[in-house]
């Protein structure tokens, strides 16, 4: 199973060569914007990933490599791999200051590789090296082959963030500043090409890497099975398949209660609110009633049907884990507008078993071959109320499985009446209304090239509400005043 924790090490120039005066303002106020924005990423979506920082061009050094006598000077490790906290984006928006003298960047590197290959020592997970600097301080070509190899045996990726190394030579535009780089910029980009390339890393200018990194992204979801058993087909056709959430509504994350009296007070502490509920009869006394004796009602016209817990338990309507197909219809026998639920699963046959994987695959181009969808009757785990659902065909060049939305009981169904459309609309109306729908085709807009695109997927959207709540929270804990 892949990783799903980052292990990053930043490498932030602070050297002399960042802070020179832009119209944007310095490029060390641009990399820490960026630093600023990849933590409070990680803030808003309580990620797991680990972050060390590495200054590279301060006054002073310290690092582990240094300790050692073999050099790495001006490079100070001021942060171990650990989970963001707010002390680290007060540390990168209080304490950042230009250095003096610039640091070697591909020193920079091997110190960023030595803390990765020492911290994360057994640890499973995903390793980066993200440099943040303008390719201005000095860049020296003696360990480049040693750095390209210790990326490769510790799996590591590489990514920088300020010169936009990727560029076409073939592009007929030329970068822009590209008269402005001093010597060491163009020297120190040279060096960072080679890295990049014999690593297989990439690069991504500075103001490219804020606009990606202005919207808060949700924390990556673990992919954990909901269901592990068999696709059952008539008495005798089994097939062992696992599925898996393919798409899930996200909701905003909930506000926790705090206490307004201790956050005044001198030492707040941890403000925690212990909630205490009791239970009182509707009397003059207003009588306690010890939460033991309470018990559960049903309404029942004017009267109130006492359920006791051994009555609740027989009420149970009780299931056995399974994916039952009862038949199979055409597919446009199953309407759009009749699915049902927030959540779309996927079923794919279970990992190893050869001999499910070609019964599954066949049952999948079957299904595809002849437009027909499976009518199921799912239960994901024991004892969970049984949907009714359809599985259809989904088949792409990598991979085969199905795909199961799930269908309305007839106690779902809202049957309304309407009245009907105006009949009496004239050729001109209708063909206005043509011109509108067709100008409004989203799978025919067109690209720089030409090229026609779909446009407004609604896999690369992000939801605005989730966006305005991580603004606020941010603003208001950056700016509490």
């Amino acid at each position: 199973m892949a990783a799903t924790k980052d292990a990053i090490v930043v490498c932030l120039d602070v050297g002399p060569g960042m802070s020179e005066a832009t119209p944007s303002g310095t490029d060390l106020d641009l990399g820490v914007k960026v630093l600023n924005m990849i933590v409070q990423q990680r803030l808003f979506s309580q990620s797991k990933d680990e972050v060390a920082l590495v200054l590279l061009g301060t006054n002073g050094t310290d690092n582990a490599l240094a300790n050692d006598g073999a050099g790495y000077e001006h490079i100070s490790t001021v942060r171990s791999l650990a989970p963001c906290d707010w002390k680290f984006l007060q540390y990168l928006e209080d304490k950042i200051v230009p250095g003096d003298t610039g640091a070697d960047l591909v020193d920079g590197l091997v110190v960023a590789l030595d803390i990765l290959a020492r911290e994360t020592q057994g640890k499973k997970c995903n390793r980066r090296v993200l440099l943040v600097s303008n390719a201005g301080s000095p860049c020296s070509e003696d360990q480049l082959d040693t750095i390209v190899q210790g990326f490769g045996q510790l799996d590591c990726q590489l990514q920088i963030v300020g010169p936009d190394l990727d560029q076409d030579d073939d592009d007929d535009q030329p970068p822009p500043n590209v008269g402005k780089k001093r010597p060491e910029q163009v020297a120190g980009e040279a060096v960072l090409t080679r890295v990049l390339q014999q690593a297989n890393g990439e690069s991504v200018s500075f103001q490219n890497a804020i606009e990606v990194l202005s919207f808060f992204k949700k924390r990556q979801t673990k992919q954990t099975s909901t269901f592990r058993g068999c696709i059952e087909i008539g008495p005798d056709v089994k097939i062992n398949a696992w599925s898996y959430l393919r798409v899930k509504s996200v909701k905003p994350a909930s506000f926790k209660s705090l206490s307004a009296v201790s956050q005044a007070s001198a030492q707040p502490g941890t403000m925690k609110v212990i909630n205490d509920r009791s239970y009182h009869l509707n009397d003059e006394d207003e009588t306690e009633v010890d939460k033991a004796d309470l018990a559960k009602g049903y309404r029942f016209g004017k009267t109130i049907v006492p359920m006791l817990k051994i009555d609740e338990q027989s009420m149970k309507f009780t299931t056995t884990k399974s994916l039952k197909v009862l038949g199979f219809t055409a597919a446009r026998n199953v309407k759009m507008q009749n699915r049902l639920g927030d959540s779309v699963t996927v079923v794919v046959p279970a990992p190893g078993d050869q001999h499910a994987a070609i019964a599954f695959s066949a049952l999948v181009h079957a299904m595809a071959e002849t437009d027909k969808m499976a009518v199921v009757r799912y239960v994901a785990r024991a004892n969970s109320a049984p949907k009714i659902g359809v599985c259809f065909a989904h088949i792409k060049p990598l991979y085969e499985c199905l795909i199961f939305a799930a269908m309305p009981f007839m106690e779902d169904v809202r049957q309304f009446t309407f009245a009907s459309l105006a009949k009496d609309v004239s050729g001109e109306q209708s063909a206005a209304v043509d011109a509108l729908i067709g100008s409004m085709d989203l799978c025919s807009q067109r690209d720089e090239d030409g090229d026609a695109y779909e446009a407004l997927q609604s896999k690369h959207m992000l939801n605005p509400v989730l966006q305005h709540m991580f603004q606020c929270v941010q603003r208001r804990a950056l700016a509490p005043d």
